[in-house]
């Protein structure tokens, strides 16, 4: 199929700023495993970017590692973050 959106290209550049955020390396590793995750179970790109972005900017809000989040803090998170704080407390 044809399409004018390079979503590869766009994932990278996430995966890119990602990196450059001022987030713990424990942080950065779990995101990356997340995406992981996401990419077995054939999510799109384009919403894989976007967990990319949300998981990103929660980790500059927490401040923290995700291990630390308490759960009042990851209840009051986003709906995806919700999905991502339900598997990591597994």
């Amino acid at each position: 199929m044809l399409t004018i959106y390079n979503r590869e290209k766009e994932h990278l550049s996430q995966f890119k700023r990602l990196f450059k955020r001022n987030i713990t390396q424990y942080n950065k590793d779990i995101i990356e495993k997340f995406d992981k995750y996401l990419s077995a179970q054939i999510i799109s790109l384009k919403r894989r970017s976007k967990y990319l972005w949300i998981l990103g900017k929660l980790a500059e809000l927490f401040g923290k590692d995700f291990d630390k989040v308490t759960r009042e803090e990851g209840d009051n998170a986003p709906i995806p973050a919700k999905l991502f704080f339900s598997l990591l407390l597994l």
